[in-house]
């Protein structure tokens, strides 16, 4: 989102794409920028401007945040055998491709809760703009590593659900009342049809979702599991969750793209191209008043506690 090519070429396929094919379920996986990953001096600009459309044109984003990826990188991996200082874009590539595999793969393998792109949007989507995912996957594996380990499900939901995952920084209590709206939770295996089966409760016992004070909805967390195992791995879990927790990352954007805007930095670039001011002010607006619903939703979260205490 944050370089040219992503948020303006980008923006412009989706244009097309919802014109010329008004009927068609539009999903997309975006990843937020960070300054330690890319030097792009316009990046709060184009990440503004990208969302904007992201708001309008598609029906869903998985959206990844690259300071996340990054950290992961650098953390040590679930066998513990991995961990540097410097990764290269193929290895944050790898966490990417593993959250897509695990969030297609009721488009392409047969399973309990087979559902099109379309069904499974409206399960987790309260409201048709608040449709930004944080995903996560289970275990995790870097570049060129595999793991032989065969967990349970409720060992892969604990891990997904953990503090220290792909995106902690969004799920971090400590920096944002996030609240979870829906969630999907899929796993893949062949020993775990029969665990699914046997009536183990999926519902972390750790995690933000173990909070009942961070679920909006009661029952908000759907489940599948499909025999198909992923690559290099025995049994695996995918979670893609609806939650206010994307605030923080639209935020983190705003605030800049704010400051650029009042000082006029680099808008040059923009217009000289032919995009006129009108498009940035547009763009602004649309992400703050998507902000201002997710805010709603944590006021409407927080009141609701507040009356169930005083009854």
């Amino acid at each position: 989102m944050g370089g040219g090519t992503g948020s303006g070429l980008g923006g412009r396929v989706l244009d097309n794409v919802r014109v010329s094919y008004p009927n068609k379920v539009a999903h997309t996986y975006s990843v937020a920028p960070w300054t330690t990953v890319s030097d792009e001096a316009t990046e709060s600009y184009n990440v503004l401007l990208s969302a904007a459309r992201l708001v309008g044109d598609v029906h869903a984003t998985y959206l990844l945040d690259n300071r996340a990826l990054f950290d992961t990188c650098c953390s040590s991996g679930s066998s513990g055998k991995y961990a540097t200082t410097a990764p290269a874009y193929a290895d944050l590539n790898h966490l990417v491709s593993q959250i897509m595999s695990g969030t297609t793969t009721g488009l392409r393998f047969s399973g309990r809760l087979n559902a099109d792109m379309r069904k499974s949007t409206a399960n987790i989507v309260p409201y048709p703009r608040l449709h930004f995912f944080l995903p996560e996957f289970a275990p995790l594996t870097f570049r060129g590593q595999t793991d032989a380990c065969v967990y349970t499900i409720p060992e892969l939901a604990t891990q997904m659900f953990g503090a220290v995952r792909l995106q902690r920084r969004c799920f971090d209590a400590d920096t944002i009342e996030a609240v979870v709206m829906a969630a999907v939770m899929t796993f893949r295996g062949r020993s775990l049809e029969t665990d699914s089966r046997s009536g183990v409760p999926l519902q972390p016992a750790t995690g933000w979702m173990s909070d009942p004070e961070r679920c909006w909805l009661p029952d908000n967390l759907k489940t599948a599991s499909y025999g198909v195992p992923s690559h290099g791995l025995e049994n695996s879990g995918t979670v893609v969750a609806n939650t206010t927790a994307v605030r923080d990352v639209f935020e983190r954007y705003c605030q800049r793209f704010e400051s650029m805007l009042a000082k006029r930095k680099l808008l040059h670039k923009y217009t000289e191209e032919g995009v006129d001011l009108n498009e940035f002010l547009d763009a602004f607006e649309q992400i703050e008043s998507l902000l201002a619903e997710y805010l709603t939703i944590e006021q409407i979260n927080c009141n609701g506690d507040d009356d169930d205490n005083n009854h």
